[in-house]
């Protein structure tokens, strides 16, 4: 059995690409969810769907309206980073390939939560950045080939806009994405694009 880890986050702030992931001023992850599934048939192996408590850090007013997710809350239902990390590395760890939408975002925001839990120089940063991954965004790009904005014409780009998760879900799906931004509800429509790709891929190798 070939087993895929398909997750998500939600955070309070956006990664500063231009900065070290351990850098203090890096955001922080307030939603950690994750499915460790069986790849060929989808089915759980295992799940996760945690808030982070907050650890003298805070959630902007504009997220906590869009995710759902207050300071207090989490400071009220959330889990030590520490053991949602601990218990996401385990699944992890027995996936061959990791799965978000979006991918790069997710995978840094992770990086820096490992780099505040491990040393600079442990081993599993290197795993963790080296590690099999698929964007279903990236994957989706041309087969859902979107016109490109206004912005990305002025600026000169004129390839296919990257669709975000509720494009992607409603292409492969035909419906609405409901409930966005919340992690759980994110990873699921991310597993629906993940096999609607395969789905299309194989479609055309057909």
């Amino acid at each position: 059995m070939e087993l895929i880890l398909f997750y998500d986050t939600e955070t309070n702030g956006l990664p500063q690409w231009n900065l070290p992931s351990e850098d203090p001023s890096q955001p922080h992850v307030t939603q950690l969810a994750a499915h460790l599934c069986d790849e060929r048939s989808g089915n759980t192996i295992a799940a996760m769907d945690v808030l982070i408590s907050p650890d003298g850090w805070t959630i902007p007013d504009d997220l906590a309206a869009l995710t759902g997710i207050t300071t207090e809350r989490a400071t009220l239902e959330g889990v030590p980073i520490s053991d949602a990390l601990r218990q996401f590395t385990e699944m992890w760890r027995r996936a061959g390939m990791r799965v978000a939408h979006n991918e790069s975002f997710d995978a840094r925001m992770l990086r820096i939560e490992y780099f505040r839990q491990l040393d600079h120089d442990d081993p599993f940063h290197d795993q963790w950045k080296g590690g099999q991954a698929f964007c279903t965004q990236g994957r989706c790009t041309k087969i859902l080939n979107l016109p490109p904005t206004a912005k990305m014409l002025a600026a000169g780009r004129k390839h296919a806009k990257s669709p975000n998760l509720g494009e992607a879900y409603e292409y492969f799906t035909g419906k609405k994405l409901e409930g966005a931004h919340n992690a759980a509800v994110d990873l699921e429509a991310c597993k629906a694009v993940y096999y609607g790709i395969k789905q299309a891929t194989a479609g055309k190798a057909a």
